[in-house]
């Protein structure tokens, strides 16, 4: 699936505490790669192919970015980065990724951050 725009039926909660810091939570979103990710991991119940995720970047990206430098970034920074904010669990040796219940949790910020992306596609 490389569907560059989904939308996700949730709306930002206004009587909880997000389920990051503030500032972790937009620094999180704040890179388009990254929100993509996680709206990708969200339509899955099964883990994702770090392939399948390098694919959506690509067809997503305003530039040239081809499968083997989308599969560096989301294996060096992206996915990483992710993983350390406790929102995904990357299994490097069998390159397959999943969301966490907190990564789930950030469903409606995503869904927000998307809906305002001048840069998101159908």
């Amino acid at each position: 699936m490389t569907n560059c725009k989904g939308e996700l039926d949730a709306s930002i909660p206004t009587d909880a505490e997000p389920p990051l810091p503030v500032d972790t939570l937009f620094d999180v979103l704040s890179d388009w790669r990254r929100r993509r990710v996680l709206w990708r991991l969200d339509t899955e119940d099964d883990p994702v192919a770090l392939a399948d995720l390098a694919a959506l970047l690509v067809a997503c990206s305003n530039s040239t970015l081809d499968s083997d430098a989308a599969r560096v970034s989301l294996h060096h920074s992206i996915l990483p980065r992710l993983a350390a904010e406790g929102l995904v669990t990357y299994d490097r040796n069998a390159g397959q990724v999943v969301l966490s219940d907190l990564g789930a949790q950030l469903r409606p910020y995503v869904a927000h951050a998307r809906k305002l992306d001048p840069n998101a596609s159908d």
